[in-house]
């Protein structure tokens, strides 16, 4: 039930490896950029879009296939297409030890999956369950949220399902079909005690919007709901003046802690925003993380300013997380794409280019920080991908490119770890392809101790080969053992049956608990500049300025370093304490995207500039 889009897939760049600061991604420095930049990715950029190919859609499974040898399969499913977007929360991890998972499953070896719904287990701190044969609800549904309550567990599901238990490992009650979900679908839910929030999408315009967001609250285990309505966004700012409201299925996260409630909102051409409540949901405040360039964009040429050229802009694929710390600081984490509209007739989606980062902020610092998420596992400077192109054809999960399916773990008030933010998310595999040529993901983790001043090392979870692993959906909470808890899903095959992208057959569910304790601090996330660059005028053709502000004086180094991670320009610099201009004669570069790197006393701040 994916939403029908008028999206036209693209493929920006052909086999490419992605570099960040002139370094392989897997040396983790963090690629820093203020909130006040809305557009990293400036317009007229006029890069020639390359049509999407398609790759074999039957192969032969590698012999040298390699399963994830930590993980435990707690169940299969033949319906492999778990979420549109990000993935909502699917583990429960208990102080006892208890653990409970779920996803959307089915047992038919066809291609109408008519006994869909929420599958799900537990370990009771000894042994997991058998594999499920049959869902939990009692009608044909999907998209399973669950969360634990005063007393049990609830599972709340696509179409008005509500299911609860009296706790992990306890037979799941009578489906509730809860009619004040109007029937809406790709629902997220968050809980604390008895107060369930949850929020639900259409593909429908509702309220004024597009395809907007609603809420409701249950004060009692989900027995009734609150009123559910895009009221509440209204009331806190996201209003049909500078919004469309085209969010889309699994386009949204929710969180809860307490009385704190935080809802982040991600669709493609909408602006990344937060949603924050501290009375249980009653009342809200909007904050607008990053603009989309355009207001209220309904579709059209992309042209921000008004010279009749459309404009390469910055958005996003819709994968989105959220957590609330123990001091109810809000931390998420999103995934971008270029988008590209030449003449009104229908928006590029650009898959690749800002694929190798993920964006982290916290509503504290308010600071835009990139990730990047590729392992460089070879250790040979590049990220060696195997296919022709990466996001396209029969590997596309959504809009998603090299990175997707992020999840934010926090950990718990009295551990060695609290407040420490972790992040689980799918990644396309270095040298890892089917025998067509199209890459394989894995489980990574990586994290911040400090609010993303400094990274952890990214380490491989899965520890695959020749195997895809995708859908990663994590317990929100790091607790005693220090274990972050997850499952993903885990076949032979790059892409899902359920949107034809292969032949249909089971795929695996996974469970591992990977110890956040061993996680290593990369030390040239250390090494950042304390610098403001921004570059002007972007996109240029013949001449790039950089203003530059230093709160000291210094000696540096400035490097140009296109998308293959070549240093295209050098030059030493003398700069004064406060504002600077650097200019770089940049007419003879191929048009593209480019990174300037400012080095001074080994520490390093970045800018990136499109050519056109």
């Amino acid at each position: 039930m994916k939403k029908v889009s008028t999206l036209k897939v693209m493929a920006l760049m052909c086999a490419v490896p992605f570099f960040v600061n002139g370094q392989s991604a897997s040396r983790l420095q963090v690629r820093n950029s203020q909130a006040e930049k809305l557009v990293k990715v400036a317009p007229g950029s006029e890069i020639a879009a390359m049509p999407m190919t398609t790759a074999a859609t039957v192969r032969n499974i590698s012999a040298t296939a390699k399963r994830s040898a930590a993980a435990t399969i707690v169940g299969s499913t033949t319906y492999d297409l778990q979420s549109n977007g990000g993935v909502g929360r699917r583990v429960i991890s208990y102080t006892d030890g208890k653990v409970t998972v779920a996803w959307t499953g089915s047992t038919d070896p066809g291609t109408t999956w008519p006994d869909r719904g929420g599958f799900a287990n537990s370990y009771n701190g000894t042994a997991w369950g058998a594999s499920p044969a049959a869902r939990v609800e009692s009608k044909r549904t999907g998209w399973p949220n669950i969360e634990a309550i005063t007393g049990g567990e609830i599972m709340l599901s696509h179409v008005n399902a509500v299911t609860t238990n009296t706790g992990a490992g306890t037979t799941w009650g009578t489906t509730r079909d809860a009619g004040e979900f109007r029937g809406l679908t790709w629902g997220r839910a968050a809980a604390s005690g008895n107060n369930v929030h949850y929020i639900i999408s259409t593909s429908a315009g509702s309220d004024g919007f597009l395809a907007p967001v609603f809420y409701g609250r249950s004060t009692n285990g989900g027995t009734s709901f609150d009123t559910v309505s895009a009221n509440f966004a209204v009331a806190a700012g996201y209003d049909t003046v500078n919004h469309a409201g085209d969010v889309g299925a699994d386009s949204y996260e929710i969180a809860a802690r307490g009385n704190v409630v935080a809802i982040a909102i991600a669709g493609t051409t909408e602006d990344v925003v937060l949603l924050k409540s501290t009375d249980n949901g009653t009342t809200w405040t909007r904050t607008v993380i990053r603009e989309f360039p355009i207001k209220k964009y309904v579709g059209g040429i992309t042209d921000i300013n008004n010279d009749t050229v459309a404009d390469t802009l910055l958005g996003t694929t819709g994968n989105i997380s959220v957590v609330i710390d123990n001091q109810n600081v809000v931390h998420v984490v999103w995934c971008d794409l270029l988008v590209f509209d030449p003449d009104g007739a229908g928006l590029n989606v650009f898959l690749t280019a800002t694929s190798d980062y993920m964006n982290y902020w916290n509503d504290a610092d308010k600071n835009i920080v990139e990730v990047p998420v590729l392992l460089d596992k070879d250790n040979n400077g590049l990220f060696d991908s195997g296919s022709a192109f990466t996001g396209g054809g029969t590997i596309r999960y959504g809009n998603s490119g090299f990175s997707l399916n992020p999840q934010l773990s926090v950990g718990s008030a009295g551990t060695a770890w609290a407040d420490r933010i972790f992040l689980t998310y799918a990644a396309v595999a270095e040298n890892d392809t089917n025998d067509v040529g199209v890459d394989f993901r894995s489980i990574f983790v990586t994290g911040t101790p400090n609010r993303g001043q400094d990274w952890y090392e990214i380490v491989d979870v899965s520890q695959t080969q020749n195997v895809e692993n995708v859908f990663v959906s994590t317990s929100r909470e790091v607790g005693a053992d220090g274990m972050i808890h997850m499952i993903w899903q885990q076949d032979f095959e790059p892409g899902n049956a359920v949107q034809g992208q292969h032949p249909a057959g089971p795929s695996d569910i996974l469970y591992n608990a990977f110890d956040a304790k061993t996680l290593k601090l990369n030390v040239s996330n250390t090494k950042k500049l304390d610098a403001a660059i921004v570059a002007f005028p972007n996109p240029t053709s013949d001449v790039a300025n950089f203003s530059i502000t230093l709160n000291n004086a210094s000696k540096a180094e400035l490097k140009l370093v296109n998308m293959l991670g070549q240093t295209v320009r050098t030059m030493n610099v003398d700069l004064n304490a406060g504002a600077n201009k650097v200019s770089v004669n940049v007419s003879d570069l191929t048009a593209g995207l480019y990174t300037m790197v400012l080095t001074s006393n080994g520490k390093s701040a970045t800018e990136k500039i499109m050519v056109k």
